[in-house]
């Protein structure tokens, strides 16, 4: 590369953190992407484990709620209510793809390790919390106004989800910045 580039760059620190930034996400979606393709016919552990978190917190919400990993080939969990299926939890669902975005946000800006080393665990779990909670919270909603499904899935739980990567983003640029 250009050496009067990489300077430039260097001095430019909004541009630094954005090349860092879409470095650190290619790499991280990069080694997500060799993960899934170790299950291409079936549900990945991580899913899996979230799948079945979602569900054992959705039956508070609807009783009689039932859970099924499909035969072989199948990479998705089902959830079914009165012998109908309710929804599919997919790979999509299990909250990585967002928490890749977060970490590449959190390490393009350099810090003490200490600090990545607390925040980055709590906020996996207010991150995961909070997909839990959409899951329930959809699963009763397409059991109990299943007219609410678009509407939910599409644009209510994912602001709810990216809305609490925000508040995690502004608490980090406070003690960053």
């Amino acid at each position: 590369m250009n050496t009067a580039f990489l300077s430039a760059l260097r001095r430019n620190n909004y541009l630094w953190f954005l090349v860092r930034f879409l470095l650190y996400y290619l790499v991280l979606s990069s080694l997500y992407t060799l993960y899934l393709h170790a299950f291409p016919t079936q549900v990945d552990p991580i899913t899996r484990f979230i799948g079945y978190r979602a569900y054992t917190l959705s039956e508070w919400l609807v009783p009689g709620l039932e859970v099924t990993d499909p035969a072989s080939r199948a990479n998705f969990l089902v959830y079914y209510f009165d012998g109908a299926a309710v929804m599919s939890i997919i790979e999509g669902c299990n909250g990585l793809s967002v928490v890749w975005i977060f970490f590449a946000y959190i390490l393009s800006f350099r810090q003490p390790l200490r600090r990545y080393l607390v925040f980055i665990p709590i906020s996996i779990l207010i991150i995961q919390t909070m997909n839990l909670l959409r899951i329930a919270l959809l699963t009763y909603l397409l059991v109990h106004y299943p007219d609410t499904s678009e509407l939910s899935h599409d644009v209510i739980f994912p602001g709810m989800l990216y809305g609490s990567i925000a508040l995690l983003w502004i608490l980090w640029n406070k003690k960053t910045l």
